[in-house]
């Protein structure tokens, strides 16, 4: 659209206040699910965070975890995989331990490995990532919520249903709380139980 278009001439010569402006535009993109743009823009603010900032700088770190759930989505789950590695590494080397950003790379990490197939893998970064995320001050976020169904998901899937049991029961009454028993994640957190309780 024409806030994207006027980016380059607005910006030019600004690598840094370009980052940030395609940055913020592909991430709304990537919200009103336009996944092409979505990654165009934010792969122009990553390539330019890398060469203005360095790969180790946290503001690149937390570009690339946006690139990283867009390319994820858009079924690049090896790209998705190397950036939020990279982001991870610099997350754990900067912040403190269980910090947001740490936490967020660490399911996006997750999931990507799921979808690789790599279940055990995915299992050990959603742990480490709710082990982090019961500790908030300020509870759980939507977001904790779904990670844990998803490892609950993956339990069942590698066949340790009393282990899954146990993570739908801590896990469904606060999305029913928090979410709401009508919530499309909800919903599929209750099939996801009921799935397992029919295997045990």
């Amino acid at each position: 659209d024409e806030a994207a278009v006027l980016v380059t001439t607005k910006f030019s010569g600004k690598s840094g206040s370009e980052a940030r402006a395609r940055e913020a535009i592909g991430r709304t993109y990537f919200g009103l699910g336009d996944l092409n743009n979505a990654r165009l823009q934010l792969e122009r603010a990553y390539a330019l965070r890398c060469e203005t900032l360095g790969q180790n700088d946290p503001t690149t770190a937390h570009c690339a975890v946006a690139l990283g759930a867009v390319t994820g989505v858009m079924g690049d789950p090896d790209q998705a995989a190397a950036l939020y590695t990279q982001a991870l590494a610099v997350f754990r080397s900067t912040y403190p331990p269980g910090h947001d950003a740490t936490i967020s790379a660490l399911c996006g990490l997750a999931g990507v490995e799921k979808d690789r197939q790599n279940f055990s893998t995915a299992l050990e970064l959603y742990r480490e990532a709710m082990a982090f995320a019961k500790h908030r001050i300020d509870g759980l976020t939507p977001d904790d919520l779904r990670s844990m169904a998803s490892c609950a998901a993956l339990l069942h899937w590698t066949g340790d249903n009393n282990a899954a049991q146990a993570q739908y029961d801590d896990v469904l009454p606060r999305m029913r709380e928090q979410l709401g028993e009508d919530n499309p994640s909800t919903l599929e957190a209750e099939s996801g139980a009921a799935a397992v309780a029919l295997s045990l």
